[in-house]
């Protein structure tokens, strides 16, 4: 794989040592659009806390590339991860697909809940967004990262009071996530209290 990706001009991260976070941080940093893991390496990257990996994104991952040893297909972590790596390729749909069956072999895997959640937002279907959503913050109520996303779907749907309460949560329990004080900065300024606004803005930029 190395020649391979040398050979068409990439550019090759390597470790002399994997460590889960460490290894999505370089990824998230560099951009990366293909990863090389064996499945252990790729179970213990989905196994970070979801605030781990709200801060280092891998928007840019269109391909995954796994060997060494056999990825248990009942595994619904496996299914959230396909789910993602779906996502960042814009095949919204076929991400749902996955996140629905990691949900039906693991129904208490709050991240996939998670998932589909986002992409029912994206899909603008409201209802079935903040229904996943709940349920992921009913499975973990201590994580921030889904009081962001729902209270996105809020905002979206008009109803800003039920949004700026997500924000307050969201920031309440995930203060190092800078998305929760950019949003909630977002209603402050469309409501014209610039005064918070900028108090949330400024919190966000010290993170």
């Amino acid at each position: 794989i190395t020649i391979l990706a040398i050979g068409l001009g990439g550019t090759v991260l390597t470790r002399s040592r994997f460590d889960a976070e460490a290894a999505l941080v370089q990824a998230s940093a560099r951009r990366a659009d293909a990863m090389a893991a064996v499945p252990v390496m790729l179970a213990r990257m989905l196994d970070l806390d979801d605030e781990v990996r709200l801060r280092n994104p891998l928007s840019s991952l269109r391909i995954v590339i796994s060997s060494g040893a056999r990825l248990d297909p009942s595994l619904a972590r496996a299914y959230n991860g396909r789910g993602l790596v779906y996502k960042n390729r814009g095949e919204l749909d076929r991400a749902i697909t996955e996140y629905s069956e990691a949900l039906r072999r693991d129904p208490s895997l709050f991240q996939a809940w998670n998932n589909r959640g986002l992409e029912y937002r994206e899909k603008q279907l409201y209802e079935l967004a903040l229904a996943d959503l709940q349920e992921a913050i009913r499975l973990n109520p201590s994580v921030g990262a889904p009081y962001i996303n729902r209270g996105l779907v809020y905002r979206a749907a008009g109803k800003p009071e039920l949004a700026l309460h997500d924000f307050d949560q969201a920031t309440h329990l995930a203060p190092t996530l800078p998305q929760g004080f950019v949003h909630r900065g977002d209603i402050h300024l469309q409501r014209g209290d610039c005064e918070r606004a900028v108090a949330d803005y400024t919190e966000a930029l010290r993170i």
